[in-house]
């Protein structure tokens, strides 16, 4: 919370990592700390892909899921998949 209230001001993001074992009360509680703390802030719903195949490790679904339940809190929510990943770099 502390680092989020001293971004204030900025042109900020946050990066939240997710997965098929994400609990969509976990994206809710992440995201109403950014609402409060970091208003204004894009926040960035990354699926996290297997290092070997690159495969996302959550379906559409569940995405869709964590997505919306982000989206409820903080207007600018978006799905961002691990780049370096699928450009063959680490």
């Amino acid at each position: 919370r502390a680092f989020l209230e001293a971004c204030r001001g900025t042109e900020s993001y946050v990066k939240m990592p997710v997965d098929a074992a994400t609990d969509p009360d976990e994206v809710r509680r992440g995201a109403a700390l950014v609402a409060d703390a970091l208003p204004g802030a894009v926040l960035y719903l990354q699926p996290v892909s297997d290092p070997d195949s690159g495969q996302w490790q959550v379906d559409m679904q569940g995405l869709g899921v964590l997505a919306a339940t982000a989206a409820a809190l903080v207007a600018d929510t978006r799905v961002l998949p691990q780049m370096h990943k699928l450009v063959g770099t680490r």
